[in-house]
C-alpha cells in the first residue's frame, strides 16, 4: 500500500495510540495467547487433542472480576501444535506450569508492508517458464491477506479445469460472499477473526468491515491477482497503464484467507491461516504482512513459526521484507526457512513535469486524472510558509494558498491525503517533494487535485526558486504512460527494508528483489483507489506501490517452479530464484539504490532481481532439509524449549549435538561474512545438487572477491555424475589489511560455478562487527551527521545469542570519562554509571515550543563512557507520545550496538507505571514495536527516575527541536554533554 517516509507513522499514532493507552485494561485483564504445546503430552482419555485443549482452559481458575475471560479462539496442528486463548495473566502463569506447555506467547499485530511486469521479467507465451510449467496449472496459491473481491474480472475461471481433487479446502459463505464467489480460479476462501474480536473484546462491527473473506481494503485483492490473475485484456486505472493484464502464475488457483482487519492482522490468527491453509493442501504461502519494526526473535514471531511448519509439509512461503527503508536492519520475514522479497522499479512509468516560470522542468510521477490546471503558470508557494511544510489536514492557512500550487514535503502524512489538505485549504495543485530520506524515489498516486512528485534533489531547487523569486510561478503538465530504457530499471526503491541482518548476521537478507513499484492490478470495489474516506472513485484496477507488491510476484514464479519441479523443497525452489537473479539493469550497469543514488550491494537487494526463465534451469541448487534447520537453531544458541516450539516436539538434550559450527554453514545459496578483527579468517561448508540436463556436467568456479578480502574456494571444480549428484565445497574468507573494515556497507562480491551452459551465482556480503573508529568525525555534528547517512552500518554489530557481553564491541573506543550536563554555567549534574555488566539508557521527550516535539537519549557504562546517543525531531504530537517514540529509539539503539543488559531510566512516570504493571497494551504500530523490543532476547529493567537527575536526555530531547525532522544518532557526546 501507500508507502510513508520515516516519519509518516506520527499522525497515526496520535489518533489512536493515546486513546488506547487512556483505556488500558488493568493489570490483572485478560488479552490473548498463543500456547505452543507437545502433542505427544496428551493424556489417553482424550480422544483428541482439541478436546485436551478445551479441558485445560475449563481448568484453570475463573477470574471474579473477568468471569468470561477463559475462551479458547483456535487449536492448531499444522504450523504448530497447540491452541490461542483468552486469559488473564493470572491464568497464563498456572498454564505455564502445565504439562507439555513449550512456550506462551501474547498475541500481537502485524501490518500489511500488471501490464507491464511480466514483459519486464521476461514471461512469454512462446517460450520459457510459462509454457514450461503449463502457467502453474492446478498449483495452489494460499494468500493470507485482507481478503478478496471475487467479481473481478482477473478471477475468472473460463480456461481452467476443474478444481483439483487434493484440496480441501472450503468456500465460507455469507450474506456479502455468496458461494458464487467462489469458482475455479477461487477455489477456497474463509476469514480468520477470532483474534482480532478477542483484541477488541467485541464483535467485528460489521457496517465498518466485512466478516466475509470479502475484502473492504484492497490488498488482499491486489495482492491476489498479482500472483495469480488470470488475464484481462485493455486494463488500466484512469486510462494509466493500459494493456493486458495477468499474473505471474496466470492458471494456478487461489485460496483467500482474509487474516487483516482495520487495526491489523493478529498471530493468532495468522497462525490459524497458515495452519488451514497447510491442511487444506495449498503449495505456495504468499504473505504481504509483518512486523512494523525490528524482525522479532524467530521463537517470538508467529510468521518465522508458521512458516517453519509449512516448510516441514513442502510448502513454500514467500514474504514481503518490509517498508521500512532506506536504513539498515530494516528487514522482516528474515527466517531462513523463508523467501523474503524486496521492491524494485521497472521500466514503466507515469511522468508529469513541474515547469517553473524561470523555464525549468523538473520530472515528477503522477497517475492524476482530472481536470487539468489553467493554460497559465500559477503562483507557486512552500507549505512551510503556510501553515505546515508537510501538508497536513487543516493546518494550512486559505488565504496563503487560495488559488496557489503548494509544495509539501514527503513523510508525516499520507501522499494523497496532502493534496486534499491543499485542495480543502483553496489550492489548486500540488507538488510533492522528497525530502533525502526517500531520495530519488518517485510513486506514482492517483491524487484528488494536479499533483506531481519530484526527487529530494529536485525538491531543493523548487523550494530555493521560491525563496529566491519575487513572484514565483509554475505549472504541472501529465505526460500519461511512458515505456523506455531511461532512467535505467530496476532499481531497489527506498522504502524497502534491508539488511544487514538484525537477527542472525550470517545469514544474507532480503534473498531477492522484484517488481513493486506502481504495480498494476486489481483493486476491491468497496474503497477507491487512495484508500482514503474523502475519495469517492471505484475502479477495477489500482497502481500502488510496496513490498507488498513484489511479495507476489514471487509467490507466482514460485508456483511455476512448482509445478515444473513438483519434488524439489521449497528451499531447492529458493535457491533456483536466487542463484539466477541478476545485478544488472536494463542498461548494463549494477542496479541502483533509489534511496542514495549509489549502486546498490546484497545487503539492500540480497541475490538480486529475479530472473524467471533462468529460473526454470539453474544447473545447480542448494537444498536444505528441515534438521538442518534445527541445526541452524542450535548454532544461534537456542536451548531444547525454544526449538521444541519450531518441531512442535519435546525434543532430546541431544538434538544439538549436529549443531552447526556457525550459522553461516547452514547452506545458503548467499554468503554473509562478518569479520571480528582486520585480520579474521571465515569458513563456510556449502553442498549443491546438480539438477541440471547432463548428469557428467563439470562446474569450475569463478570468485569476484569483495575489496580488501581475500575469498579461496576449494575445490574450485566440481565433477558431477550419476553416483555423484551432490557434491560439497568449502569456502574461506579472509581479511587483508581491514584497518577501518564496516567503514564502507559495500564490501561485497560474489562466487560463480558454470558448467558453460549454467552460471551459479552467489552474492558476498561482508561487514565487520568492530574496526577502527578514527575516521568517525568528531566535534562537528554537521559532518558526523554527514557521515552517518552515508555510513549507516559503521558502528552496529549483532553479536550472536550466545555472545556474552565481554565480547560486545563498545560502540566508540574512546576514552574513559564520566558524563555531565549543562545545566547553568556554574552547575553540573552528573549521572550515576550503572553496576558492572549493566548498561544505563537515559532518555527523554520534550515539547518546547509551539506543538512541536522532540525526543532523545544515551547509553553510558559501568565507568562512565558514552555508548551513544540520539536526538529526534518528531514534529507535531503530544507529549506522552514523544515519551514513547523516545523509549522505542532508546531501545532500539541499545540492541543495536549490542547490549543486553540493560537499565532505562525515563522520567515520565505514566510510561514507566504502563510497563511495569504491564497495562502498555497498545496494539498498533508504535507500540507493538516496544513490546517486540522487550520481547527480545535481553534483560531489561525500567526505573522512574525524577527530571533534575535526567537533565542530559532532557537535553538531547531539547537538542533534537533544533535539528532538522527526523532521525540523528552520536557516535561522540554532543555538544553540552562533556567529559
Amino acid at each position: 500500500m501507500a508507502i510513508s517516509s520515516v516519519i509518516c507513522p506520527f499522525l497515526f499514532f496520535f489518533l489512536f495510540l493515546t486513546p488506547t493507552i487512556l483505556s488500558s485494561a488493568p493489570s490483572d485483564g485478560p488479552q490473548t495467547f498463543i500456547i505452543y504445546v507437545s502433542r505427544s503430552h496428551k493424556p489417553a482419555l482424550f480422544s483428541s487433542h482439541d478436546d485436551w485443549y478445551s479441558s485445560i482452559i475449563q481448568s484453570l481458575p475463573p477470574s471474579p472480576d473477568h468471569p468470561h475471560s477463559s475462551k479458547l479462539l483456535y487449536t492448531y496442528s499444522k504450523a504448530i501444535n497447540g491452541f490461542s486463548a483468552h486469559l488473564t495473566p493470572l491464568q497464563t502463569e498456572i498454564l505455564r506450569q502445565y504439562p507439555g506447555i513449550l512456550s506462551v506467547i501474547p498475541d500481537r499485530p502485524r501490518h500489511l508492508h500488471t501490464t507491464r511486469t511480466p514483459h519486464f521479467l521476461g514471461l512469454s507465451d512462446s517460450f520459457g517458464i510459462w509454457p514450461n510449467s503449463k502457467y502453474a496449472d492446478d498449483v495452489i496459491i494460499g494468500v493470507l491477506d485482507t481478503g478478496i473481491w471475487p467479481e473481478r474480472h482477473s478471477f475468472s475461471d473460463s480456461t481452467l479445469s476443474d478444481v483439483p481433487r487434493r484440496f480441501k479446502g472450503i468456500c465460507e459463505t455469507s450474506k456479502d460472499f455468496p458461494a458464487s464467489a467462489c469458482n475455479k480460479k477461487i477455489i477456497g476462501a474463509r476469514a480468520f477473526y477470532r483474534g482480532y474480536e478477542s483484541y477488541m473484546e467485541r464483535p467485528i462491527d460489521e457496517t465498518d468491515e466485512s466478516k466475509s473473506p470479502r475484502d473492504t481494503e484492497g490488498h488482499g485483492t491486489h495482492t491476489a491477482s498479482t500472483a495469480a490473475g488470470s488475464l484481462v485484456s485493455n486494463a488500466s486505472l484512469f486510462d494509466y497503464a493500459r494493456g493486458e493484464a495477468r499474473g505471474m502464475a496466470v492458471k494456478a488457483r487461489i485460496a483467500v484467507y482474509k487474516i487483516c482487519w482495520s487495526p491489523g492482522c493478529f498471530d493468532s490468527d495468522i497462525l490459524a491461516a497458515m495452519d488451514q491453509a497447510i491442511a487444506d493442501g495449498v503449495d505456495v504461502i504468499s504473505l504481504s504482512v509483518g512486523a512494523s519494526g525490528y524482525a522479532p526473535q524467530y521463537d517470538q514471531d508467529s510468521i518465522a513459526i508458521g512458516s517453519f511448519g509449512a516448510a516441514q509439509h513442502g510448502v513454500v512461503v514467500s514474504c514481503s521484507a518490509g517498508n521500512s527503508g532506506p536504513g539498515p536492519f530494516t528487514a522482516t520475514n528474515i527466517a531462513p526457512w523463508i523467501l523474503t522479497v524486496g521492491a524494485s522499479t521497472i521500466d514503466r512509468e507515469f511522468p508529469a513535469d513541474a515547469i517553473l516560470g524561470d523555464g525549468r522542468i523538473f520530472g515528477g510521477v503522477s497517475l492524476y486524472a482530472g481536470e487539468s490546471l489553467p493554460d497559465f503558470k500559477l503562483h507557486l508557494v512552500y507549505g512551510g510558509d503556510c501553515g505546515d511544510r508537510f501538508c497536513y489536514m487543516g493546518r494550512l492557512e486559505p488565504s496563503k494558498v487560495q488559488g496557489k500550487i503548494v509544495v509539501c514535503d514527503r513523510g508525516g502524512n499520507a501522499r494523497v491525503e496532502k493534496g486534499a489538505a491543499v485542495k480543502l485549504a483553496g489550492g489548486l495543485g500540488m507538488i510533492l517533494a522528497n525530502t533525502d530520506e526517500s531520495g530519488e524515489e518517485l510513486i506514482a498516486d492517483s491524487h484528488l487535485i494536479p499533483a506531481t512528485m519530484v526527487g529530494a534533489i529536485a525538491g531543493d531547487k523548487i523550494r530555493e526558486y521560491i525563496k529566491l523569486s519575487q513572484y514565483p510561478t509554475a505549472t504541472i503538465v501529465f505526460r500519461g504512460t511512458v515505456i523506455s530504457p531511461s532512467p535505467p530499471a530496476p532499481k531497489v526503491a527506498a522504502f524497502s527494508s534491508r539488511g544487514p541482518n538484525s537477527l542472525t548476521a550470517e545469514i544474507l537478507k532480503p534473498d531477492v528483489i522484484a517488481p513493486g513499484v506502481n504495480i498494476l492490478a486489481a483493486w476491491t470495489g468497496s474503497t477507491g483507489p487512495t484508500d482514503l474516506e474523502i475519495d469517492p472513485r471505484r475502479v477495477d484496477f489500482n497502481i500502488i506501490s510496496g513490498t507488498s507488491m513484489s511479495c507476489p510476484h514471487v509467490s507466482g514464479l514460485a508456483a511455476l517452479l512448482r509445478k515444473a519441479y513438483p519434488d524439489w523443497s521449497p528451499a531447492a525452489i529458493k535457491s533456483a530464484l536466487m542463484t539466477t537473479a541478476y545485478n544488472l539493469d536494463n542498461s548494463g550497469e549494477n542496479i541502483k539504490d533509489l534511496a542514495s543514488g549509489e549502486e546498490s550491494t546484497p545487503f539492500i537487494h540480497g541475490a538480486g532481481h529475479v530472473d524467471p526463465n533462468r529460473a526454470l534451469n539453474p544447473g545447480l541448487v542448494y537444498d536444505i532439509d528441515v534438521s538442518e534447520y534445527v541445526a541452524f537453531l542450535c548454532s544461534i544458541g537456542y536451548d531444547v524449549k525454544r526449538i521444541s516450539v519450531f518441531v512442535r516436539e519435546p525434543v532430546s538434550s541431544d538434538i544439538c549435538t549436529r549443531a552447526l559450527a556457525t550459522p553461516g554453514n547452514l547452506n545458503y545459496p548467499s554468503f554473509s561474512v562478518v569479520f571480528n578483527s582486520n585480520n579474521d579468517v571465515v569458513k563456510y561448508k556449502r553442498v549443491v545438487k546438480n539438477v541440471g540436463s547432463s548428469v557428467d556436467a563439470v562446474y569450475e568456479v569463478k570468485v569476484n572477491a569483495p575489496p580488501n578480502v581475500a575469498v579461496n574456494v576449494w575445490p574450485s571444480k566440481l565433477a558431477f555424475s550419476a553416483e555423484k549428484k551432490a557434491l560439497a565445497y568449502e569456502i574461506t574468507f579472509s581479511s587483508v589489511g581491514l584497518d577501518g573494515l564496516g567503514v564502507s556497507p559495500q564490501q561485497s562480491g560474489s562466487i560463480e560455478w558454470s558448467d558453460g551452459v549454467h552460471l551459479v551465482r552467489s552474492p558476498i556480503a561482508v561487514r565487520g562487527i568492530q574496526g577502527s573508529v578514527s575516521s568517525i568525525p568528531r566535534n562537528n555534528d554537521d559532518a558526523l551527521a554527514e557521515w552517518l547517512r552515508r555510513v549507516p552500518a559503521k558502528y552496529m554489530g549483532f553479536p550472536r545469542e550466545s555472545s556474552n557481553l565481554s565480547g560486545v564491541v563498545p560502540f566508540s573506543e574512546m576514552t574513559t570519562y564520566l558524563l555531565a550536563i549543562h545545566v547553568e554555567s556554574s552547575k553540573h549534574v552528573w549521572l550515576i554509571p550503572p553496576r558492572w555488566p549493566y548498561y544505563k539508557l537515559n532518555s527523554d521527550g520534550a515539547r518546547k515550543r509551539s506543538s512541536l516535539a522532540g525526543a532523545g537519549g544515551l547509553i553510558s557504562g559501568a565507568t562512565g563512557r558514552w555508548h551513544g546517543g540520539f536526538c529526534m525531531n518528531i514534529g507535531s504530537c503530544s507529549v506522552t507520545i514523544a515519551e514513547f517514540w523516545d523509549l522505542y529509539q532508546a531501545l532500539v539503539l541499545a540492541w543495536q550496538v549490542g547490549i543486553r543488559l540493560l537499565v532505562v531510566e525515563i522520567d515520565s512516570f505514566c510510561v514507566t507505571q504502563l510497563l511495569n504493571r504491564k497495562r502498555f497494551n497498545a496494539t498498533l504500530s508504535l507500540a507493538n514495536d516496544i513490546l517486540g523490543l522487550l520481547f527480545r532476547d535481553w534483560q531489561v529493567a525500567v526505573h522512574h527516575i525524577y527530571h533534575k537527575v535526567n537533565f542530559a536526555a532532557d537535553f538531547m530531547a531539547s537538542h533534537a527541536l533544533t535539528l532538522p525532522l527526523g532521525l540523528h544518532h552520536f557516535a561522540t557526546s554532543t555538544m553540552g554533554v562533556e567529559t
